[in-house]
């Protein structure tokens, strides 16, 4: 009897007429939407429009704003990071070796010097509505180094 049941039960129920009849059946009628058909709907239920031309344009010089904030952003960043360098780990190790920290630190001066210069040319470059600082940075006043680890 278990081998019965094995059996029976490896043994497709449905045929496949039905399987097909039930396929037929679920095809979209006029009245069941197509899924992705619609138009998109807003929050309070009217149609959505597509984008104007206008608003992708807008959409594409904020989306270029942002961009360029985080390009000067980042070179703000590193700028700072170099002066840190320059003024207070340089002075910090020369005691210790001297020679050591020159060849560690050379060339320090030339890139500092070179990416003060490039980030006052980027903040320039901002439209002036976008050429402020943000709060709690020096901007691009001081931020150069120049040899001997003072401000250029």
């Amino acid at each position: 009897a278990a081998e019965s049941a094995a059996v029976s039960a490896a043994q497709p129920t449905a045929e496949p007429a039905s399987i097909a009849s039930t396929v037929a059946t679920t095809e979209p009628t006029p009245s069941t939407p197509i899924v992705g058909k619609e138009k998109p709907q807003g929050s309070n239920g009217e149609k959505c429009t597509p984008p104007s031309a206008a608003d992708e344009r807008a959409r594409a010089l904020r989306t270029r704003a942002r961009a360029a904030l985080e390009l000067v952003e980042s070179e703000r960043r590193y700028v700072n990071s170099l002066r840190l360098l320059v003024r207070t780990f340089r002075p910090a190790l020369e005691p210790l070796s001297p020679a050591f920290v020159g060849r560690i630190f050379s060339g320090l001066d030339v890139i500092g010097t070179l990416h003060a210069s490039l980030l006052v040319r980027m903040e320039a470059a901002l439209p002036p509505d976008l050429q402020q600082a943000p709060p709690g940075s020096s901007g691009s006043a001081g931020v150069g180094v120049g040899a001997g680890g003072g401000e250029t």
